[in-house]
């Protein structure tokens, strides 16, 4: 009788199998699922954060090709590295409730997957822990260029993860967890090397010696476009990072003015402030590099910036719940750094979305309108405090978009942003639009008043009248008339009729400097002077 893995040829009858990991799965992980190293890394950080730790210190050694992060956490003892650390998409974190012990933080960690992950960006990871009140600690190595062999996707994975882990003494008081990476992924080195930022017409020089707010006031204040072309690669790292995990806001951030939306802001400031959780990398003390408005002109004037509160609970049949807060701020024009527009949704006060400078989707999920316009000038943070995470994919960077609670998050912003925010920054654009086209009006005719004033005189101006007369331009006493509804303005393209009637002024002080001297002027402009006296 034929068999595979206990199960039997039995025509008609129920048996029972076991799932199982395959092994190119585990080298498919270790390849890499996360776009960039900010991603990797974040999964370590929310390892702290979820365990407690008030202050994660990251140290990044290209040179020394080392990378570590430490915290001052729970930590672990040899049987939790086994039997929670070391597993792979398992994690028994919400085993005993959603919220840390000490903080009360919502738990971040639910798919079980940030050993593996931080693979794509290092062959070792050194792991050293203690647990409070234990009198010792453990220190274990891991292999990760055994899962990047070809060879490997073949092997049973029990038998490429083999680990080392050795046990010593250690004080009780001391509670830590310190990951230290070596082997590091070239192209990661090199990103940790490239500390520099380059402007034309400017030298090369670094944010070194900067606290971060004196960072983000200088990308500011150098009217940087794009992070992503001008800034180097550690210093996107750390804004990245910045934007994406849960570290608090500048004190003035993420909108420093007042606003619809700033009793909703307060709350999540204060809610993000009282998790107690500090990232402290090379030195630097990371907080969200959200500040708006940047523009000195947008931020002195509140009519040119539109910020709108969000606060909304939605109720599904199988009884669950979806409810979020946040903002949309929308201004008069694009936003610079460009990468600081978009969406960013948070899930337990980490962004999941796309990735770069400020973690936004800068497609605000699809965004269907034709609109693009007002989306380079609007940026958001969606806080989700009840539902969604069951629609987010394993890389915890995109979402499963036939989710019933990602459509109705989807749908919701979308209507918000057409039928509210988009439609208040149309209104904006149409009274700016006018009242520019207003301003340069009158600036073209004291232009054009001066020119007159200066060839024939301060007692000669000009004047506009709506009749029709016999020419589309003369003179009466010390007046140049223009006559705006001539039919010789029918002829002429809207987008000409300025410079066309620029050109008639020119030529009636002309005809007036010479005298009125029809016949100089007729062998000086023949055509013009035939075409304009005909009304043609």
């Amino acid at each position: 009788m034929d068999k595979t893995d206990g199960l039997e040829l039995k025509l008609g009858e129920t048996q029972e199998g076991y799932m199982k990991v395959g092994a190119k799965i585990i080298h498919d992980l270790s390849s890499g699922i996360y776009s960039d190293p900010a991603n990797c890394i974040k999964e370590l950080i929310h390892n702290s954060y979820d365990a407690d730790a008030t202050k994660v210190i990251i140290r990044a050694k290209p040179d020394f090709n080392t990378f570590s992060i430490t915290d001052d956490g729970d930590g672990m003892n040899y049987k939790d590295f086994d039997s929670k650390f070391t597993w792979i998409s398992r994690s028994d974190k919400r085993d005993k409730g959603y919220f840390s012990k000490i903080y009360k933080r919502p738990l971040i960690g639910k798919i079980g997957i940030g050993f593996i992950a931080i693979s794509q960006i290092c062959d070792n990871m050194e792991v050293i822990s203690t647990k409070k009140g234990e009198p010792y600690k453990f220190v274990a190595n891991i292999d990760f260029s055994r899962y990047k062999k070809s060879e490997a996707a073949k092997m049973e994975f029990v038998k490429k993860s083999k680990y080392g882990l050795t046990n010593y003494q250690e004080e009780e008081k001391e509670h830590y967890t310190m990951i230290i990476l070596t082997g590091l992924q070239e192209g990661f080195k090199a990103m940790l090397q490239d500390k520099d930022w380059e402007r034309i017409g400017k030298r090369w020089t670094t944010f070194e010696g900067l606290i971060f707010e004196e960072i983000i006031s200088k990308i500011e204040n150098d009217g940087i476009e794009e992070v992503s072309k001008e800034v180097g690669g550690y210093w996107r790292l750390l804004l990245e990072l910045a934007a994406i995990i849960p570290v608090p806001y500048f004190e003035n951030g993420p909108i420093c003015a007042k606003n619809l939306a700033s009793k909703i802001i307060d709350k999540i400031k204060k809610q993000v402030t009282d998790l107690n959780f500090q990232v402290d990398f090379d030195g630097i003390l990371l907080k969200k590099p959200i500040r708006l408005p940047n523009d000195k002109e947008i931020f002195a004037d509140p009519n040119e910036f539109y910020v709108k509160p969000i606060n909304k609970k939605f109720n599904f049949e199988d009884g669950s719940h979806l409810e979020f807060r946040g903002y949309i701020y929308n201004q008069r024009e694009q936003i610079l750094p460009r990468e600081l527009s978009g969406i960013i949704i948070r899930i337990k006060n980490a962004a999941v979305g796309a990735s770069d400078f400020s973690g936004a989707d800068h497609t605000f999920l699809n965004y269907p309108f034709a609109e693009r316009m007002y989306m380079n000038w609007t940026f958001g943070e969606i806080y989700i405090e009840d539902g969604l995470e069951e629609a987010m994919n394993i890389d915890r960077s995109t979402f499963l978009t036939t989710h019933p609670h990602y459509r109705e998050l989807r749908n919701f912003l979308h209507e918000t942003l057409h039928q509210d925010v988009f439609k208040e920054s149309r209104v904006r654009y149409i009274k700016r639009r006018e009242r520019r086209k207003k301003d340069e009006e009158l600036n073209r005719l004291e232009r054009l008043n001066h020119l007159v004033n200066k060839i024939l005189g301060p007692d000669f101006s000009l004047a506009y009248i709506d009749e029709k007369c016999e020419s589309p331009i003369f003179t009466e006493k010390n007046k140049i008339i223009i006559s705006k509804k001539h039919e010789f303005y029918k002829y002429i393209p809207k987008k000409q009729r300025d410079i066309v009637e620029e050109v008639l002024i020119s030529l009636e002080l002309s005809i007036i400097k010479s005298n009125n001297n029809i016949i100089l002027m007729k062998n000086k402009f023949p055509y013009y002077f035939k075409k304009i006296r005909e009304g043609k």
